[in-house]
């Protein structure tokens, strides 16, 4: 494995400086369709009507998904969607933020030419501790006949059919006594949400003791909640939580976050966000053989100093093979941002389809017995 790392490194692409603030690339809609949060945020989507058809070159849709507070939040606003059609893939870029008081995030549908004509109603989904948002748009794909269509997406390529979990903290810090709300979503790597999932929850104290462990299920717009009070004797430092989804159909998900009770004297790492965009800034999913990708990781550190940390960005093609690794050298002091951007050029023979990101962070190089505190994955086509 050693080795492995090592040729890969071989293959690192380089650090760029922070690019001006981002864009939108894609195509630009008139109308909208707005969802009103009676608890903390509004979601809205434009346009609302994209046609596409899947014998043409250009095979995608863009749409604007706009999260804005009404009350000031601390916590990320996790964006998922139902109601893709067959044969079909959709990206959130990026797929959580919080919205201080707006984030926004670019939604790109792509199709394939086996995708069925049909008119189909796009749910997007919102979600932060006990509030979900629903918010709707509509995708027609063009061909001989179409008709309404009203099934879910039914993914058969392998690849396709894993789960993507995620799992955060209402906060990042808190103190004895405190609610501790826990919640995330699961979904397939097209980007369809997956309903009634059981799960397996995990929190693990500073000292690996177990203080909550339960089963729950996700519900019909693949989001799961949960929380539990920390005890007046909750011991201080970081803790873990772990979440596990088993699926027959899908497979294994797993997903770890960290939060800190007290003073930590160890750090309590988290990645709020990946991010993918042109040179310029603008944000894009979607690029060609010979063009460069940036990818952004904004990681917090809300535990003790991290002073010999790094962040490393992987990017595999659509076989799975890795194409590039990249490690930068960080420090976060407590209660610190820092935001990587990493630079990504693809061959001019590049294959087509869809890139995998995962971005992690290790609390000291590997090979000198680091050990890996968050990670996260984002996602980009070539085309």
């Amino acid at each position: 494995m050693r080795k492995l790392w090592m040729t890969l490194l071989l293959l690192s692409v380089c650090l760029i400086a922070l690019i001006p603030p981002m864009h939108v690339r894609g195509d630009e809609g008139e109308t909208s369709t707005l969802s009103k949060s009676p608890d903390g945020f509004i979601l809205k989507v434009e346009p609302q009507l994209h046609t596409v058809r899947p014998d043409r070159k250009i095979r995608s849709a863009t749409y604007l998904v706009e999260v804005k507070a009404l009350t000031k939040l601390r916590d990320e606003v996790e964006l998922s969607i139902k109601g893709l059609p067959e044969s079909s893939e959709a990206i959130f870029n990026p797929d959580e933020g919080v919205p201080r008081p707006v984030f926004v995030s670019i939604l790109k549908i792509f199709i394939s030419p086996s995708t069925p004509a049909g008119v189909y109603t796009l749910t997007i989904i919102g979600a932060r501790e006990d509030t979900e948002q629903h918010v709707t748009t509509t995708l027609i794909v063009e061909g001989q006949t179409v008709t309404a269509v009203t099934t879910t997406t039914t993914t058969t390529a392998a690849h396709e059919r894993r789960l993507k979990l995620t799992v955060s903290t209402g906060q990042e810090n808190y103190r004895k006594g405190d609610r501790v709300d826990i919640f995330g979503y699961v979904k397939l790597r097209s980007g369809e949400s997956v309903a009634n999932t059981t799960l397996s929850l995990d929190i693990v104290d500073s000292t690996g003791k177990d203080v909550y462990v339960r089963s729950l299920a996700t519900d019909q717009g693949g989001h799961y909640l949960d929380n539990f009070t920390l005890s007046l004797n909750a011991v201080e430092g970081t803790y873990a939580v772990y979440v596990v989804a088993n699926v027959a159909t899908y497979g294994n998900g797993f997903a770890k976050a960290t939060f800190t009770v007290g003073v930590s004297d160890m750090p309590s790492i988290r990645i709020v966000n990946a991010t993918v965009t042109m040179v310029n800034g603008t944000i894009s999913s979607e690029f060609h053989p010979g063009e460069t990708a940036v990818v952004w990781v904004a990681v917090n550190n809300s535990g003790a100093d991290l002073a010999d940390g790094r962040v490393w960005v992987e990017v595999l093609d659509p076989n799975d093979v890795p194409i590039s690794v990249v490690v930068v050298m960080i420090t976060i002091h407590n209660g610190e941002s820092v935001k990587t951007g990493i630079q990504v050029t693809l061959r001019s023979d590049a294959p087509t389809g869809t890139y995998t990101v995962r971005a992690l962070v290790s609390s000291a190089p590997i090979m000198t017995g680091g050990r890996f505190l968050d990670f996260k994955e984002t996602a980009f086509i070539v085309t």
